[in-house]
C-alpha cells in the first residue's frame, strides 16, 4: 500500500475518532437536560425547534440560538467558527468574564482563549451567565 494511502486513512481514522470523543462528551453535557425533558413528557421536535433565543440548564450549560451567534474565534486568529445554524452550548464554568470585544459586540472569553460574540442585549447575557454559574434553569428569552 502507498505511503501517502496509509497516512490518508490514518488521518482520517484521527478525525473518526475525534468526532465520537467529542459526541459523546457533548451527549455527556447534555444527558441531565435529555432526561430532565423526556420524563416531562416533552417531546423532542418541539426541544430542537429552539423556541427561546438564550437559556439555561440546572447542569451549567447556555443554550443559545445559533443565529444569534456573530462569531466564535480567537483573537488575531484568520480563521472562526461557524455554527451552521444549529444552537450552541457554552459550558459556563469554561467561561472566565463576559464583556466587549473591540467591535462592541457582547462576547464571551472563555478560558480556551476563545472568544463567542453573540448578537444579544448585555443584561440577558449576563443573566444566563449568572444563572448558570448558579445551575437554575431559565428561559431568559
Amino acid at each position: 500500500m502507498p505511503l501517502f494511502v496509509r497516512e490518508l486513512i490514518n488521518c482520517l481514522f484521527n478525525l473518526l475518532i475525534h468526532y465520537i470523543v467529542d459526541c459523546f462528551l457533548l451527549y455527556m453535557h447534555c444527558r441531565n437536560d435529555l432526561e430532565v425533558l423526556l420524563l416531562k413528557n416533552v417531546s423532542l421536535p418541539k426541544i430542537l425547534r429552539m423556541s427561546y433565543i438564550i437559556r439555561t440548564s440546572s447542569a451549567g450549560l447556555i443554550y443559545v440560538l445559533g443565529s444569534k451567534v456573530i462569531k466564535i474565534g480567537k483573537p488575531n486568529s484568520i480563521d472562526g467558527c461557524k455554527t451552521l445554524g444549529k444552537s450552541l452550548l457554552i459550558n459556563a464554568d469554561q467561561i472566565v468574564f463576559l464583556g466587549f470585544n473591540m467591535e462592541h459586540h457582547v462576547t464571551f472569553f472563555m478560558t480556551n482563549g476563545f472568544e463567542i460574540s453573540l448578537q444579544i442585549p448585555f443584561a440577558e447575557a449576563e443573566e444566563a451567565f449568572n444563572c448558570a454559574k448558579g445551575n437554575i434553569e431559565k428561559i431568559i428569552r
